[in-house]
């Protein structure tokens, strides 16, 4: 679609006036595309490097990692946001599991302890940065203990005081071995 298509039909021959809006038209043809890929470059799962380097300036981190560790750093600091308690806590490691319920959060002895579900098969996620994303929200006088966690045949076996229990939690025995 061109200006052009908009002008009265005398104003449409005049030399100047074609030549005038065809430079707008090129204008509003770069405008289009920026904004076709405004929506990507401001999500930061689907951001380039250079968006995800503007986030981390406006958050103040330090970029260490892959894109990929710097983009999920990123949406666990988005995520944890406001007063720290234990849904935020769970949403920061969320943020980097790419699960619901990857977390279990206990505080004993001045010790905030954060046990991480281990990932499923094939899948590959450093426990360092989900401490590193939780330390500074963390107040000075607790200790935090970042931990990897595995379910045990107890653990099943409590949750569950039947069999039927089992059987009606868990669609088959791999999705119940992936558990453990």
């Amino acid at each position: 679609m061109s200006l052009k298509d908009y002008l009265p039909g005398f104003y449409r021959n005049i030399r100047e006036m074609a030549a005038l809006l065809n430079s707008e038209d090129k204008g509003f043809d770069q405008a289009r595309i920026v904004v076709k890929g405004f929506a990507a470059e401001n999500s930061v799962l689907q951001g380039s490097e250079e968006a995800v380097a503007l986030w981390e300036k406006f958050l103040a981190i330090e970029a260490t990692g892959s894109l990929e560790q710097r983009k999920m750093y990123i949406i666990a600091m988005l995520r944890g946001q406001g007063s720290l308690n234990e849904e935020k806590i769970k949403d920061i490691v969320n943020a980097f599991t790419n699960r619901r319920d990857s977390a279990i959060v206990d505080f004993n002895h001045s010790c905030l302890r954060v046990r991480v579900l281990a990932p499923e098969w094939g899948e590959i996620y450093d426990f360092a940065e989900i401490t590193r994303a939780l330390e500074p929200r963390i107040p000075a006088h607790i200790g935090l203990n970042v931990e990897r966690f595995y379910h045990t045949w107890q653990d099943i076996a409590t949750s569950n005081q039947r069999w039927h229990g089992v059987m009606s939690g868990y669609s088959h025995w791999q999705e119940v071995a992936l558990k453990i």
